[in-house]
């Protein structure tokens, strides 16, 4: 009787969704949150605390702007300077002396036409390797993650064979102008160039190449980037991952791996002792899960709780006292949550 009474005078109760919590008044939340289902609260939870994570975010980098304004407003150049270092008489941008190919445009500002050097040298031999167990084929994917830090302005994802100097594919970010698609055989080949993503000083990115049937296509944070880059060289010849360093200010690769399309189970890869972000608002890490060998879940390394399986292509799993339903998407090797319904719904990535 009282729960009826409730219903009659108060817009939520157990059946209550999260978008209905979010635009009921203050005065309904209060009397009735101790009405809504646990699943709901904890939705609710969640989703001020992405509140609270997008507004330090944006705070964070209003914060990196005005302080990038001060320093070049104390820094700026007199006038005649910019004038003379383009003139017919000045220096060419590489000097002849210290010439190291792309880790020179590195340190030099680029021009705003395509004067730059079409045939790079090689990259520097600081570089972290993974051989691969047999080589890459269509429909397989490359992961790399790193941590970024400002003042990191060349740093690059590579496939190559097994002779070192042959590069299949060679991913170089160049914040913040422009992303160099390129490949290496006896000198670098013709580049294809497309605009650099944002970098956020601090941040953790995610770089992934997937093998498409006549192309590389190149991910950042999920988000294609808007040139794809053809087979100049066979997949069969690809022996290792090569990852060439920032390496200013903190700046780290954390982790390369190859995922093989051979690993499905179904539709679903299989999950067994892997760790995977979770975004709950679809975009941003607010966690990690971790599905153990006995079936047991981990969130962001805590207790194991909960269980985890894989049923008709999908991964049906619980915990934080939530039930969900996960497919997978090919398009972006990413799952996305289908129960509870969520909007935006739910993501899970390779770790």
């Amino acid at each position: 009787n009282e729960y009826k009474s409730y219903l009659r005078m108060s817009s939520l109760n157990y059946m209550s969704t999260l978008g209905a919590v979010i635009a009921c008044s203050d005065d309904d939340l209060r009397q009735g949150i101790g009405y809504l289902s646990p699943d709901t609260v904890t939705e609710y939870i969640f989703y001020l605390r992405d509140q609270l994570h997008q507004q330090h975010s944006h705070i964070v980098k209003l914060q990196q702007q005005l302080k990038e304004l001060e320093m070049q407003e104390s820094n700026r150049p007199a006038p005649q300077s910019f004038t003379s270092s383009t003139g017919p008489s000045a220096p060419p941008l590489q000097a002849s002396s210290s010439h190291q190919g792309d880790a020179t445009v590195a340190h030099t500002p680029l021009p705003p036409t395509s004067e730059v050097h079409k045939a790079p040298a090689p990259p520097p031999s600081n570089l972290s390797r993974k051989a691969l167990t047999s080589p890459l084929s269509v429909g397989d994917m490359v992961l790399a993650y790193g941590k970024y830090t400002d003042g990191n302005n060349k740093f690059s994802v590579n496939v190559r064979a097994s002779d070192e100097s042959v590069f299949i594919l060679h991913v170089d970010f160049r914040p913040p102008q422009t992303v160099v698609l390129n490949s290496r055989t006896n000198g670098w080949q013709r580049e294809i160039r497309c605009p650099c993503p944002n970098f956020t000083h601090n941040d953790i990115f995610e770089v992934k190449i997937k093998c498409d049937k006549k192309q590389y296509r190149i991910f950042f944070n999920d988000h294609e980037l808007e040139k794809t880059f053809p087979y100049r060289q066979p997949l069969s010849s690809s022996a290792q991952l090569a990852l060439l360093e920032g390496g200013k200010n903190g700046f780290e690769w954390l982790h390369v791996t190859d995922i093989r399309q051979n690993t499905w189970d179904g539709s679903f890869p299989k999950v067994d002792s892997t760790t995977w972000n979770w975004c709950h608002n679809g975009s941003d890490v607010n966690g990690t899960v971790t599905f153990t060998p006995n079936h047991k879940v981990k969130w962001s390394g805590g207790k194991e709780h909960g269980y985890w399986k894989i049923v008709g292509g999908k991964l049906i799993t619980e915990f934080n006292g939530v039930h969900h339903v996960l497919r997978w998407n090919t398009d972006t090797y990413s799952a996305v949550l289908l129960k509870p319904k969520r909007a935006p719904a739910s993501t899970m990535g390779m770790f």
